[in-house]
């Protein structure tokens, strides 16, 4: 079994357009698409309108507020957790349901500079209990839901300035369209096929809670790969909740491998 193509804490969406099947020693796998994703042509840049900028603006609370967070496709994938931003602390769990049965578990916790992820599911592909990361290598890469520099799991801020075409569709709704060329390799989405003239472009809807901050951000991933076990749901929730995370007891830890840090290599 290749345990770096296994690996995907931070790639939700891969792992939910293919998970299933077995290897010969009855591990559960990830089969993931052919990356198939086309640059796009270089268009006038355009002003943008005030639905445009409320929309931008609903994500900053991401990087200055605690919040809890979800994130499902499907029945495929399903990600929790509650950030704190500025102390850079949190912790989330991946959920990765195979089609036949096998499923993944990835828990990951960030304390300022420490991070930690456990993975339940792969039979011998990792080491058991607690994996300390290091977190020069995990910063700035989106393998991982958290570490330092990026502490919101589901990336959402970066579909939001890959939107288009946005509008307000009521005193709190906003529609447009994502260009997934932009965002390729956020929660995966490199992975996904754009090929035979299929529009790289997918609808999106979103809400703000009273405060103007994004509560809600569903993409709908199917337009572009029918095998998409559902839409990319996103909810943000209790902001300004304290949110509090205890290390891994030192027994439990071992150092991560290599292969964690470029599960695609």
């Amino acid at each position: 079994m290749d345990r770096r193509i296994l690996w995907v804490p931070g790639v939700a969406v891969a792992g939910a357009l293919a998970l299933g099947g077995c290897a010969e020693n009855g591990e559960p796998t990830l089969t993931l698409p052919s990356v198939a994703v086309t640059p796009t042509a270089v268009t006038t840049t355009v002003p943008p309108s005030a639905a445009d900028t409320a929309l931008a603006a609903s994500t900053q609370a991401l990087g200055t507020t605690s919040y809890k967070t979800t994130m499902t496709i499907g029945d495929a994938v399903s990600v929790t957790g509650q950030i704190d931003p500025a102390k850079e602390t949190g912790d989330t769990t991946t959920r990765l349901t195979g089609a036949n049965g096998g499923d993944i578990t990835i828990q990951t916790r960030l304390i300022g500079t420490d991070a930690w992820a456990k993975v339940t599911g792969l039979g011998e592909a990792l080491p058991a209990g607690w994996m300390h990361l290091d977190t020069q290598k995990a910063s700035g890469t989106d393998n991982f839901t958290i570490s330092p520099g990026q502490t919101d799991p589901a990336k959402a801020a970066k579909f939001i300035a890959a939107s288009a075409d946005v509008q307000q569709t009521g005193p709190n709704g906003f529609s447009g369209t994502v260009d997934l060329t932009k965002v390729a390799g956020v929660t995966g989405l490199g992975s996904v096929t754009l090929g035979n003239g299929t529009s790289q472009k997918v609808p999106f809807t979103a809400t703000t809670d009273a405060q103007g901050r994004l509560s809600n951000l569903t993409v709908d991933l199917q337009k572009v790969s029918p095998e998409a076990a559902g839409p990319l749901k996103i909810d943000y929730t209790d902001y300004g909740t304290p949110v509090t995370v205890q290390p891994p007891a030192p027994a439990e830890v071992t150092e991560a491998p290599e292969e964690l840090y470029n599960p695609f290599g």
